[in-house]
């Protein structure tokens, strides 16, 4: 399984998994080809959002609105599943980009 990682470059920033041996300081800005960006689909922003906003929340103390924003995130990514699950697989998710 590769490696996975977050870089961040002008405010920016993206997941890539490592697809060759790569050393301390090859990033994907020095070395894109040791580097495949992944895409993240876009049925996933409103649970990612929110999912964020929820540990922002945590952070800050507002621990009644942390909740109700985890539940929300919790039911979108339910939505999804169900969304795109069949019967023939149970309830795998199947996920992909649009």
């Amino acid at each position: 399984m590769p490696s996975i990682a977050y870089f961040e470059n002008d405010g920016v920033g993206d997941w890539y998994a490592c697809i060759d041996a790569a050393s301390p300081g090859q990033s994907p800005l020095t070395h894109p080809d040791k580097w495949q960006k992944l895409e993240i689909p876009m049925i996933f922003e409103r649970f990612l959002t929110d999912s964020a906003c929820a540990s922002l929340l945590m952070g800050d103390g507002q621990m009644d609105k942390r909740r109700a924003t985890e539940e929300a995130a919790e039911m979108e990514l339910q939505r999804i599943v169900r969304r795109h699950a069949t019967p023939a697989d149970g309830m795998r998710p199947k996920v992909g980009t649009r």
